[in-house]
């Protein structure tokens, strides 16, 4: 790998944790039926776990956001570069001090394979 290259990746995943910090809490947690991850590090590494094995793949919610109090509601889907769906769900969030401190994912599969989840949960 170039230095350059190097360099690029290094200040991208510097500006991925800079931008996840501004959003998520400290020890914030990102939990599914498969588990459960803490902190900013750890939100990032799943973030580029997606990015890669999904390249191109895109994130975006498919309802209003709706809530109370600390407490928030969205309807999301991860779709292939195309548009197909790769998968979607329901997410669940409270914040705390204007930042995300826990989401709940509350998954439903797109395709009936089951391959799917183990490629996205090793």
């Amino acid at each position: 790998m170039s230095n350059g290259l190097s360099a690029r990746l290094y200040l991208e995943t510097r500006l991925k944790i800079f931008l996840t910090k501004q959003v998520w809490a400290e020890k914030s947690k990102f939990g599914t039926s498969f588990g459960e991850i803490e902190g900013h590090n750890a939100i990032v590494a799943l973030v580029e776990g997606v990015h890669k094995k999904f390249p191109g793949s895109k994130v975006r919610r498919t309802s209003k956001i709706d809530g109370f109090g600390n407490y928030l509601r969205f309807g999301f889907i991860l779709s292939q570069p195309d548009g197909k769906p790769i998968l979607g769900g329901v997410d669940f969030a409270t914040i705390v001090a204007g930042k995300l401190q826990l989401v709940m994912v509350f998954r439903l599969c797109a395709e009936s394979d089951k391959s799917i989840v183990g490629r996205l949960y090793p």
